[in-house]
């Protein structure tokens, strides 16, 4: 949601409407994760991710591991009760 967001944001377009831009976003934000594992930032790249009448657009941002661990955060929080109610019906 963030990647769309701040293209929209910056160039106009939803992304979110276009299901393989779309689907660019999903993989670039799997393998910005997979990155920020042992990187403290990663770019991520997306070349021709749309077009409008102006011509091709393309998505090039820097996601450092500080925003994106803010952007996960709420998620994160969310997950902590259920897995310790999961720990706790183990038995563990």
């Amino acid at each position: 949601d963030w990647m769309a967001a701040e293209f929209q944001a910056e160039e106009g377009v939803d992304l979110k409407s276009d299901a393989i831009a779309l689907q660019r976003l999903k993989e670039a934000a799997e393998k910005a994760k997979v990155e920020l594992s042992s990187s403290t930032q990663t770019e991520i790249n997306l070349p021709y991710i749309t077009a409008t009448a102006s011509g091709p657009k393309h998505l090039v941002k820097t996601l450092t591991r500080a925003k994106f661990e803010q952007l996960a955060g709420d998620l994160i929080q969310r997950t902590i009760e259920p897995c310790k109610s999961a720990l706790k019906n183990a038995g563990m």
